[in-house]
C-alpha cells in the first residue's frame, strides 16, 4: 500500500509503505511544480534534491512571471538508486527501473531502465546487468 501526502489540497507525493528515508542530510523533495511518485525499492542517498518546477530565465522579467509547472509527475521507478548529493531537475520526469544515478550528478532528462548515468549534466556511463532469479 502506498502513502499519499497532500500539498495545497492535492496529492503531491506518493511513497510505498515502509519507504526507507535516508539519514541526514535529508532528501529535499520540492513539490511546487508537479507530483512525485516513488515506487517500491527506490533508494535515495543523503543530500539528494528533486526539483519539480522551473523559471522563465530566458526572459528579462523572469522574476515577475509565475513558475513553470509541469503536468507530468516525476516518477522514480522500482529499485532505482540515486547517489549522494545528486540533483534531479524538473525536465527529468522518469528515472527508469533498476537505473543508477552516480553521486553528485545533475539529471536533466529522463533515464531509461537498467542504465547508469553520472556527471554534470548526467550522461550514460554504463548498463545494469539483468540477473534472472533461479526458481
Amino acid at each position: 500500500m502506498a502513502h499519499k501526502f497532500r500539498s495545497g489540497g492535492k496529492y503531491k507525493l506518493t511513497v510505498p509503505e515502509n519507504f526507507d528515508w535516508p539519514r541526514e542530510p535529508h532528501v529535499y523533495l520540492n513539490l511546487s511544480g508537479s507530483e512525485i511518485i516513488i515506487e517500491k525499492g527506490v533508494t535515495f542517498s543523503s543530500g539528494v534534491y528533486v526539483i519539480t518546477h522551473s523559471h522563465h530565465f530566458n526572459k528579462s522579467n523572469w522574476r515577475d512571471l509565475p513558475r513553470i509547472r509541469y503536468k507530468k509527475p516525476t516518477v522514480f521507478k522500482k529499485y532505482c538508486f540515486i547517489g549522494i548529493n545528486s540533483i534531479i531537475l524538473a525536465t527529468c520526469k522518469i528515472i527508469g527501473e533498476y537505473s543508477v544515478i552516480g553521486s553528485g550528478s545533475i539529471v536533466t532528462k529522463n533515464i531509461p531502465p537498467y542504465e547508469m548515468w553520472a556527471g554534470n549534466p548526467a550522461k550514460k556511463i554504463g548498463e545494469v546487468e539483468i540477473v534472472k532469479d533461479k526458481k
